[in-house]
């Protein structure tokens, strides 16, 4: 949020146009999926394989790879990535459908997680 509204408020001031300010908040706010999408990631692995919790870098690598070096990947590669299909705003057209979806999957990795971590058995010394 601090980071969509700093943005906002750089772009209304750089081009002297506050009506530009929504559009640049958006752009950042509509990535908050990607994120809470990694955290789902991080806390299956937690709950489920406390010791492969490092396989969520491998995660944002896939993402960064596809996104800044994916260009002339196939379609079917680029997919794999879950950060190719949040629309990249304000290039792109919003689709709300894209980050409701990967919300979803985040939220259903956070369940995962959190069962795996509850069935657990945790004794301590």
């Amino acid at each position: 949020m601090v980071s969509g509204l700093s943005m906002a408020a750089g772009t209304a001031l750089a081009l002297g146009d506050a009506a530009r300010a929504g559009a640049a908040a958006a752009a950042v706010i509509a990535r908050t999926p990607e994120i809470l999408f990694l955290l789902g990631v991080a806390a299956t692995l937690f709950g489920l394989a406390p010791r492969a919790v490092p396989l969520t870098w491998a995660v944002l690598a896939l993402g960064v790879v596809v996104r800044f070096w994916g260009a002339d990947l196939p379609g079917w590669a680029r997919g794999l990535s879950p950060f190719d299909h949040i629309p990249r705003l304000p290039v792109e057209d919003f689709r709300l459908a894209p980050l409701v979806m990967l919300t979803a999957l985040a939220a259903g990795l956070l369940l995962i997680g959190l069962y795996g971590f509850r069935s657990r058995d945790l004794k301590g010394t």
